[in-house]
């Protein structure tokens, strides 16, 4: 992206250059242009994040990813953001939602003490959060600019209409501690015949064993009528490691593989 501004110029050049060239003698000849192309600048590969950034600068979405799919499971399995939208029950009392912070305004009350609304990022959405003096004062070392956070608060009772979501802000934390911090469960779907094959599950015992946690483990059996038959495994626990899950998935399939809070 960054030969563009001079491809453009050059393109531009070559168009005046042929438009100044175009000697007719006796409306048969003209003459040749020939500009020597200019040099493109050695500039190295953008990291991910910078990408991510330039593709929502440039074309107002991103295209090569996302810059919370590092966290997606941890914030799926926490956030519960989307149960806002859903007109056919109350919305939650506490609201969760992981994100990035876009944008950060400080503002000041009658007492000349700070406050702030920041707009969130999430996976699916942006949503507006309120940090009144006291949360602004308590996570103002988080509370800046491009920071991955998780959220905690109560929905602004005039955003009840549920058109755009905002928050006032309760706690916040980086979203590097969910993992560890809130996640309680690793859940399989396996089919019966899979089940009961012994390589297979020595092989997921093996895997655990690799990556020991505080995690519970539950196996959740599709039996043979479609119904699913819960298990949870003693004695074993296992961490939510991004290593872990991918060779979950890799062996049983991603949607069968997930955490929960």
């Amino acid at each position: 992206m960054s030969a563009v501004d001079l491809s453009l110029a050059y393109g531009q050049r070559y168009q005046d250059e042929a438009n100044n060239s175009q000697v007719s003698l006796f409306g048969d000849m003209t003459q040749q242009v020939v500009l020597t192309e200019p040099p493109l600048e050695n500039i190295p590969e953008w990291n991910v994040s910078f990408q991510l950034e330039r593709e929502k600068e440039h074309i107002g979405f991103y295209l090569s990813g996302h810059p919370l799919e590092d966290f997606r499971d941890e914030i799926e399995a926490v956030s519960n953001i989307d149960l806002v939208r859903d007109e056919t029950q109350k919305p939650p009392e506490t609201i969760k939602a992981g994100g990035i912070i876009k944008s950060r305004n400080i503002r000041y009350n009658k007492q000349n003490n700070p406050w702030a609304i920041l707009k969130l990022e999430t996976l699916t959405e942006d949503i507006t959060v309120i940090a009144f003096h006291k949360s602004y004062m308590a996570h103002k070392d988080l509370i800046e600019e491009n920071q991955k956070v998780f959220v905690t608060g109560k929905l602004s009772e005039r955003d009840l209409d549920r058109d755009e979501i905002s928050i006032i802000l309760d706690t916040l934390e980086p979203i590097e501690n969910i993992r560890d911090v809130q996640l309680k469960q690793i859940h399989l779907r396996l089919k019966n015949e899979t089940a009961e094959n012994v390589a297979t599950l020595n092989n997921l015992k093996s895997l655990f064993n690799r990556y020991p946690g505080k995690l519970q483990i539950y196996f959740h059996i599709v039996c043979n009528d479609q119904k699913e038959k819960v298990i949870h495994v003693q004695n074993i626990r296992a961490n939510a490691s991004g290593e872990l899950l991918d060779k979950l998935r890799d062996m049983l399939g991603k949607p069968n593989v997930w955490l929960t809070a």
